[in-house]
């Protein structure tokens, strides 16, 4: 089975890239960010535990995470979100950017009520590059899902605030007692923009001729998989879902087998019957719907319809006038008349745009809000936090025993496999990230240190009581002196007892000076403990290549993006996923390492059987339990070594109102902006 990348449980991300620094102090004042900035402010700001000083070091003012609003505060509900504000105006009062935790936020969330507004106006977005197709089955990646999205509307969605699932195109479903079988009851009020009503016909259409079509390209074709482990064959069975109709408004889906996960394969767009059902006949789907068709012939469902596009520049979308939702007092939504996509390919020129008034709403970075947070009155805009970003970044090893079948060379070198392999070694180098100064000097301290394979952004499956590493250069010293790691020669590298010298290489696919700079302290960290490393940076496609193809690579830092649940990153750990690249049992083409089966270890074991009790457990509650075990199982074994997690910051228009963020909000046409609307 070939690999393919970009899509599946995780959207492969990078949090690291090219820069070369002596110090903290050199990154801060000579940065990228700060260069672009610079062009903005006059200012040059630094951050020192916690607090914001200008280049002479006068104090400006603190970050402060707070749990909750202080006694008598009152919480603005019409702004949504938790508001980024500069304190200290009164005489003698220290000075804050107020941004607090996803207790506080998501609190306010529940509490949000949606006011009644008016059909009208436009919204402005900056995306950094255009649509590759506007054939959305087809996509893999996020400049075409970004903007179609809307287009159309899946059966099910998770709700932006339980995290439970919530009917859309679905009016109700109910499951069989076994977990095999749910059948879902459509809306009666549902219809393409072309004036067809969506039905049963069409949803079977979707799961039976597009996204279970052999012959169809589909960009996200894992998504429909249901994957289980045979322990008896080992191997990993792979079987597909039956799709039935049982009248005009009903569906019957038919499960492979009990599983938690089955209710997402629910969360899929519907694609019209009437208009695509002769491509696929005549074999012509794959070309179906490129960027040269003209938007206004796509046809959906959802509360935007694709209008416009001017090749390289943007995207308008325009308001379904017969989209099903309505307020609570009877009216259509969408409110917004428009939505526009403008291509912006570089962050510093969207930046400026967004305080010019060009485009309405913006995702920021920690050292973006030093500058724009005294300017949001004059300005005209707000900003507003949603906690930590569900991106899970780590390092890890090459932990993969086996060798090239074609020239029989193993993977990785047989002294670095034995140092990888040890658990005080990983544990070594857990000690010597120093996560808080990252946050401090790279995420203007809007950052949270990571130890588990959840962000903090999945609330209640997330497990805050696993084992924590703490950079701690004297612990991770001891941990390799008893390993018998120790500089023998005096040239201030530690060798290990056969005298091989303590050294690795670091792969990156990093694609700008910003993401390397974490990597360049680490190696520059482990060098004041005798290890020596260096980076080496591949063009992206090469790298992720090396790592999940050909597995030439000693250590990496990547990031993932991770599920909701626990179960959403089983395939980075269970040994039957050839997606574990550091020590996978398969290759990407299928075939065994048989070296690495071999070679299991007692905690790989447990994680292969609370993974697959988690898959088959439906209770929630019991589902949680067993996923704070994995959380802490795995932090106490580090395959992978967790890193920090950025915070969300946005900018928005004051013009706009009905915006409610939780840790679920997407920086692109976010949960409910069907209720979003503009004030002038």
């Amino acid at each position: 089975m070939e690999r393919k990348f970009g899509f599946g449980h995780f959207i492969l991300g990078l949090v690291f890239a090219l820069v070369i620094v002596q110090s903290w102090i050199v990154i801060k004042q000579n940065s990228h960010i700060v260069k672009h900035l610079e062009k903005i402010s006059a200012k040059k700001m630094v951050i020192k535990d916690g607090k914001v000083y200008d280049e002479e070091g006068n104090f400006l003012y603190a970050i402060k995470k707070r749990d909750g609003p202080s006694d008598g505060e009152t919480v603005e509900e019409e702004d949504g979100g938790v508001t980024v504000d500069e304190g200290g105006d009164d005489e003698g009062e220290e000075g804050y950017i107020r941004f607090v935790d996803v207790g506080e936020l998501m609190e306010k969330a529940g509490r949000f009520k949606f006011t009644i507004g008016r059909t009208g106006g436009s919204l402005s977005y900056a995306v950094p590059s255009a649509p590759k197709t506007f054939n959305l089955i087809l996509n893999r990646e996020a400049s075409t899902s970004d903007v179609l999205r809307y287009a159309y509307d899946p059966l099910v969605r998770v709700n932006y605030i339980t995290g439970e699932w919530d009917g859309v195109l679905a009016e109700s479903w109910e499951t069989s007692d076994d977990g095999l079988e749910c059948i879902v009851h459509l809306r009666k009020d549902v219809k393409f923009f072309d004036g067809e009503p969506l039905t049963a016909d069409d949803v079977i259409f979707t799961y039976n001729d597009l996204l279970n079509n052999k012959s169809i390209d589909v960009g996200n074709k894992s998504a429909m998989i249901f994957r289980d482990w045979d322990p008896v064959e080992r191997k990993i069975v792979e079987k597909l879902m039956k799709v039935e109709k049982v009248d005009d408004y009903a569906v019957r889906f038919i499960f492979p087998w009990r599983t938690y996960s089955a209710i997402s394969k629910l969360n899929q767009m519907i694609y019209p019957k009437h208009v695509l059902k002769k491509y696929v006949d005549d074999g012509t789907y794959n070309t179906t719907w490129d960027v040269s068709t003209p938007p206004e012939k796509i046809i959906g469902s959802g509360p935007w319809r694709p209008w416009r596009y001017y090749e390289g520049e943007r995207f308008v979308m325009v308001r379904n006038p017969n989209y099903w939702m309505k307020d609570r007092a009877g009216n259509s939504l969408p409110y917004l008349e428009k939505v526009v996509f403008n291509v912006v390919k570089d962050h510093s020129t969207a930046l400026l745009k967004f305080q010019g008034g060009e485009i309405d709403f913006l995702a920021l970075t920690g050292a973006d809000v030093q500058y724009l947070v005294p300017k949001q009155e004059r300005g005209g805009f707000r900003l507003f936090g949603t906690g930590p970003s569900s991106t899970v970044s780590y390092f890890c090893f090459n932990l993969n025993g086996g060798s090239d079948p074609e020239t029989g060379k193993p993977y990785v070198a047989p002294h670095k496999l034995k140092w990888f392999s040890n658990l005080k070694f990983r544990r070594a180098m857990a000690h010597m990230l120093d996560k808080r100064t990252w946050i401090e000097n790279q995420l203007y301290g809007f950052g949270t240190e990571l130890w588990s394979p959840l962000s903090p952004a999945s609330t209640e499956f997330y497990n805050p009581n696993v084992t924590k590493y703490p950079y701690d250069p004297e612990r991770a010293g001891e941990l390799l002196d008893e390993l018998g790691y120790k500089d023998r020669d005096g040239d201030k590298i530690r060798e290990d007892p056969d005298g091989n010298p303590i050294e690795f290489v670091i792969l990156t696919g990093a694609r700008d000076e910003r993401q390397l700079r974490p990597i360049i302290v680490f190696i520059a960290d482990l060098e004041t403990i005798g290890v020596k490393a260096r980076y080496v940076i591949q063009q992206y496609n090469s790298f992720l290549s090396m790592l999940w193809t050909t597995y030439d690579f000693e250590c990496t830092f990547i990031g993932e993006l991770a599920g909701e649940e626990v179960g959403g990153i089983s395939g980075l750990f269970t040994t039957w996923s050839d997606y574990r690249f550091y020590k996978p049992n398969y290759t990407s083409m299928g075939r065994e390492i048989r070296e690495n089966m071999k070679n299991k270890e007692p905690w790989e074991e447990t994680v292969d059987e609370l993974f697959s009790k988690y898959e088959k457990e439906l209770d929630r509650e019991k589902r949680k339990k067993i996923g704070f075990e994995i959380q802490k199982v795995i932090s106490d074994n580090l395959p992978v070594i967790f890193t920090v997690i950025p915070d969300r910051i946005y900018g928005i228009s004051n013009k706009y109102r009905n915006v409610n963020p939780t840790v679920r909000f997407y920086p692109i046409i976010w949960p409910m902006m069907e209720y979003t609307y503009e004030t002038d």
